[in-house]
């Protein structure tokens, strides 16, 4: 992966089970390329944290592609995700995605 411009969280969700708690993240990355990159990590809260990456997507170009990076890595987690707070996140690194991206979710 190219160098990280900025990094904003998309999705944060915790739960547990009878065995173990975790917290899963859903991560936009902004790369020093243009392109962007989204990734789904689990942080395990057993008796030693482990941050573990379950999803990324590289390489996006298009709001089309980073809704369905999204999408994918939100499925792949089970994390539901508010597009209201992710766009407003996402402006953050980029207004004009962001806008380009509102478009196609509304």
């Amino acid at each position: 992966m190219a160098s990280i411009a900025g990094t904003v969280l998309l999705a944060k969700e915790e739960d547990d089970n009878m065995v173990s708690a975790w917290v899963d993240y859903l991560y936009a990355h902004r790369l020093v390329d243009g392109t962007y990159s989204v990734t789904a990590e689990k942080l395990m809260l057993d008796q030693e944290e482990e941050l573990i990456t379950i999803d990324s997507v590289e390489g996006i170009t298009t709001p089309r592609q980073f809704i369905d990076a999204v999408n994918r890595c939100s499925m792949t987690i089970e994390i539901e995700v508010y597009w209201s707070d992710a766009l407003k996140a996402l402006s953050e690194l980029n207004k004009d995605f962001s806008a380009q991206v509102q478009s196609l979710v509304e």
